[in-house]
């Protein structure tokens, strides 16, 4: 019972075993303030506290950089302390800058960082992250100094990027809350608006890029964009939770070109992508580009892809569902002075149909002009591809248009080189591969070369029973000898399968075509896996 009595003692302060103490006598002191712990398979998780003035090395946890000033509470008290984080060499110590006072023997304390107001989010890719750290302790005691382990309130979302063009951004948005306002710790977004949130650049422990920002929790993150394109929207929604990271990684291509208000794809120049498209706008081509088809379906009136004077165009043929398909028109019809280059990554995987519409329109391969002076026309290259061309009537499969009414004094075409590819070719009056019907004055054409390659054509007559080879010159019908003819400098095979049929009048399914006028030359003969099989014609 004399311990009911007890005297006085620091226990005690009052001497009554009540439970307050004399105003402003007893401190509140701080022993210390928890440090951001590693963590490996949650970063910034709930239940390893973290603090935060700059992040360490693999950016999954935080750590004092000293200097910092943290808010502390009690609950029975409306005053608000301050303390000063120090730090030496790695020694944090706090010391207070304007404490608060024990008012009862135990209390529940509050801290926070930063300080209570406005905190900005739309602007962090400089570096500047934005944080609320918020620790309590319940029921400390005012005899004990508290320890505070301090956890963050927002959340974190890093976007690493993969893809081809993944080196070329330097810009990532996502989209949240711009501010919050921090209450003691607390994070609220009443009356905040949602907008755009720039993301910072980093790099981490695993030399391994990636874009960081703080948000708010609990708000959906839905969709980004990169270099301040338009917004995409993620293929999977991340809602946020507090002391946590959350990783998006996005897959970086290039952006498929959209028809524009003429109702044309128009490719100026550069590095484009057309993709997932079903529809009728044709494809337009004004200067030097690659241009790559991944599952596209297109149907016109004219020209389906149209390359105009003087522009190298290389196609890259991604999967297995491309057609360019014109009713009226060449299906990939070039102007002078201009180069075709198709390719993919490899037979089973890249595919592509071409057809042109009725009329002397060529499948794949250069349209022919009237007039009367010399004109020129560059390569047809095909690579690692399986390719299928039809041309109606006149034109070439792969080659040219048949010509038109007019005189065109002089026609110059180079190459055409099909290499690693399983090509299928369709044409009337016109060569499967080679020339179209000719009936103006000279065309020439340089070395039609297949190498390591499976080639099937039909090539049918012209409709008055005069017949192209598969393989070399269409029907050649140029008046007299001394109007005009056809050359083509070489046709060399190496290593590949032919499956040619031909009908009509045509003697030879390799070189020559039915020779109804004019004059018919292939300079340097035909050649088969190096054997020379002559200058006229072969069948396989």
């Amino acid at each position: 019972q004399l311990l009911l009595f007890a005297a006085c003692t620091q226990d005690d302060p009052m001497g009554d075993n009540g439970t307050t103490l004399p105003e402003g006598m007893y401190p509140l002191e701080l022993s210390s303030v928890t440090l951001g712990a590693e963590v490996s398979s949650q970063p910034w998780g709930a239940d390893s506290p973290q603090t935060r003035v700059c992040e360490n090395p693999n950016r999954n946890s935080s750590k004092w950089d000293g200097d910092e000033t943290i808010y502390v509470k009690l609950d029975n008290t409306d005053e608000i302390g301050e303390f000063n984080i120090n730090k030496i060499d790695e020694n944090i110590t706090v010391t207070p800058a304007n404490t608060v006072y024990w008012t009862k023997r135990t209390d529940n304390v509050t801290a926070w960082y930063p300080a209570n107001g406005e905190i900005r989010l739309d602007n962090q890719k400089d570096g500047n992250l934005a944080y609320v750290l918020r620790a309590t302790a319940s029921n400390a005691s005012y005899n004990s100094p508290v320890t505070l382990d301090f956890s963050h309130q927002l959340a974190k979302i890093r976007v690493k990027l993969t893809g081809e063009k993944a080196g070329n951004v330097n810009d990532i948005k996502i989209e949240s809350y711009t501010y919050c306002t921090n209450t003691n710790g607390a994070v609220s977004t009443y009356r905040q608006s949602v907008g755009e949130i720039a993301m910072y650049k980093t790099t981490l422990s695993d030399n391994a890029d990636c874009w960081e920002a703080n948000v708010v929790p609990g708000k959906e993150i839905k969709r980004f964009k990169v270099n301040n394109g338009e917004w995409v929207d993620l293929s999977t929604k991340v809602t946020p939770v507090k002391g946590n990271v959350h990783e998006i990684t996005i897959d970086v291509k290039k952006a498929s070109l959209k028809p524009g208000t003429d109702g044309k794809f128009t490719v100026n120049g550069g590095d484009v992508l057309i993709k997932d498209y079903e529809g009728t706008a044709p494809i337009v081509v004004n200067g030097t580009a690659t241009i790559t088809l991944d599952n596209v379906k297109l149907t016109t009136d004219g020209t389906a892809m149209e390359i105009n004077n003087g522009a190298t165009v290389t196609l890259n043929v991604k999967g297995t569902k491309n057609s360019l398909t014109s009713t009226n028109g060449s299906g990939i019809g070039a102007h002078e002075n201009s180069h075709i280059t198709i390719q993919g990554d490899g037979t089973g995987n890249s595919k592509l149909t071409v057809s042109s519409g009725e009329g002397r329109n060529v499948g794949v391969g250069f349209i022919t002009v009237t007039g009367t002076t010399t004109y020129n026309y560059g390569n047809i290259d095909i690579s690692d591809v399986t390719l299928s061309v039809t041309a109606s009537s006149g034109g070439a499969a792969i080659g040219t248009t048949g010509s038109v009414h007019g005189w065109a004094n002089q026609i110059n075409c180079e190459n055409i080189t099909i290499k690693n590819s399983n090509v299928t070719a369709n044409s009337k009056g016109g060569a499967g591969i080679g020339t179209g019907v000719w009936s103006m004055q000279h065309l020439s054409m340089g070395v039609i070369s297949i190498a390591g390659s499976t080639v099937t054509v039909t090539s049918g007559d012209d409709g008055y029973g005069w017949s192209p080879a598969c393989i070399g010159m269409g029907v050649v019908e140029c008046g007299t000898p001394a109007n005009g003819g056809v050359t083509i400098e070489k046709i060399n095979i190496e290593k590949s399968k032919l499956n040619l049929t031909t009908n009509g009048r045509c003697t030879y399914k390799v070189g020559k075509g039915t020779v109804h006028s004019g004059t018919a030359t292939i300079t340097d003969g035909i050649y088969v896996d190096g054997n020379n099989k002559g200058k006229d014609g072969w069948n396989p």
